[in-house]
């Protein structure tokens, strides 16, 4: 009866799923994290040895990728929501693109350096 937009059902469906997969991402490496700082009474060596390990390292990368793509789906969720001119969106859409991106790459080059 009434035209149907497939493609921008599909893109929030997409959405949709990616803040789950990237929530729940999350919610491991939080667990993984609190698991350990609740077991110990913590100093500055076990805190580094901790961190220094393969697995944490590995969990903190995909958590911060996880980060990053929650955070663009909601910025873009919000842009479009909130902001009608198109000229303002792409600014602050361009500045909070590169905001994180270049969060991404460090934090992850400090983990790889370290």
């Amino acid at each position: 009866m009434f035209p149907v937009n497939r493609k921008k059902n599909i893109s929030g469906i997409k959405g949709w799923i990616f803040l789950r997969i990237t929530s729940f991402v999350l919610l491991v490496y939080f667990s993984y994290v609190l698991i350990f700082f609740l077991k110990k009474e913590i100093d500055h060596i076990l805190l580094k040895e901790f961190f220094s390990k393969k697995l944490t390292k590995v969990l903190t990368i995909f958590s911060i990728i996880s980060i990053v793509f929650h955070s663009y789906i909601g910025i873009k969720n919000i842009l479009t929501d909130y902001f009608k001119s198109k000229k303002i969106r792409v600014l602050i859409y361009f500045i909070m693109c590169i905001i994180l991106f270049f969060y991404l790459f460090y934090i992850i080059s400090i983990l790889c350096l370290s």
